[in-house]
C-alpha cells in the first residue's frame, strides 16, 4: 500500500499522489483473492494427508487473522491509526470466524467434508468487509471531530451494490440514494452477510 494516509481527504498518497478509492478498493480485492489461493493450497495439502485437521486449523486461523488485520488497518488509514477499539473489532470478527472454521475442523476429521478447497476458500470473503467497515469508521469519526467542513450539512453517502453478492436489503438501501453517513448501516450487516461486496461511496472523497 501506499505510504502516507491524507486524513482530511481519507486518503492514501504515494509520492505525493492520491489513491483514488478505486486503487484502493482493487487492492483489498487481490489481498482477497491472494487469502483465497492461500486458504486453497493449505486445504490441498490436508487433502493430500501432508497435514492433519489440527495443523490446518492452526494455517488457516493464521492466514484469516492476518487477512483481517491487514484489510482492516488499510481502511484506517494504517497500523499506527488503529486504536483499541479498532483492535476490539477486528479481534472479535476473527475471534467469530475462528468458531466457523473449528466446526470445519471438527467435520474434517470426521471425514464429513467433500470439497475441503471451496469451504476454505469461502472464509476469504469477510476480509473485504473488515476493510469496508473500518473505512466507514474512519469516515464517521473525521464528521464527528468537526472535520466535515461541508456548507451543505452532514458528509453524504451511498451503498453501491455488486450484482455478485447483492442481496434485497443491499438493493433497498441502495435505492435511498445519498444520505447521511451517520445513517449508514456497515457492511457484513444485511442479509449476505459476510459475502457482502457492495461499496460506500462518499461525496466529500
Amino acid at each position: 500500500m501506499p505510504y502516507d494516509f491524507d486524513e482530511n481527504k481519507r486518503s492514501y498518497r504515494n509520492n505525493g499522489e492520491y489513491i483514488s478509492r478505486r486503487e484502493t478498493r482493487e487492492k483489498i480485492d487481490k489481498l482477497t483473492e491472494f487469502i483465497k489461493r492461500e486458504a486453497g493450497r493449505i486445504a490441498k495439502r490436508y487433502d493430500a494427508g501432508t497435514i492433519n485437521a489440527a495443523q490446518f486449523n492452526v494455517e488457516m486461523r493464521e492466514l484469516l487473522k492476518a487477512g483481517h488485520i491487514i484489510a482492516s488497518s488499510v481502511g484506517r488509514g494504517g497500523l499506527e491509526r488503529m486504536t483499541l477499539a479498532d483492535w476490539g473489532k477486528v479481534g472479535n470478527k476473527i475471534k467469530w470466524q475462528y468458531q466457523f472454521l473449528d466446526r470445519m475442523t471438527r467435520k474434517l476429521a470426521n471425514g464429513a467434508i467433500a470439497n475441503t478447497a471451496s469451504r476454505a476458500k469461502s472464509y476469504a470473503s469477510a476480509i473485504y468487509v473488515s476493510y469496508a467497515d473500518s473505512y466507514l469508521q474512519t469516515n464517521r469519526e473525521f464528521i464527528e471531530s468537526g472535520g466535515d467542513n461541508n456548507p451543505n450539512g452532514e458528509v453524504l453517502c451511498r451503498l453501491v451494490t455488486n450484482s455478485k453478492e447483492g442481496c434485497v436489503e443491499c438493493a433497498a438501501d441502495e435505492s435511498l440514494g445519498w444520505i447521511p453517513v451517520s445513517e449508514m448501516g456497515e457492511i457484513g450487516t444485511r442479509i449476505c452477510g459476510d459475502f457482502c461486496l457492495c461499496d460506500i461511496e462518499f461525496d466529500s472523497v
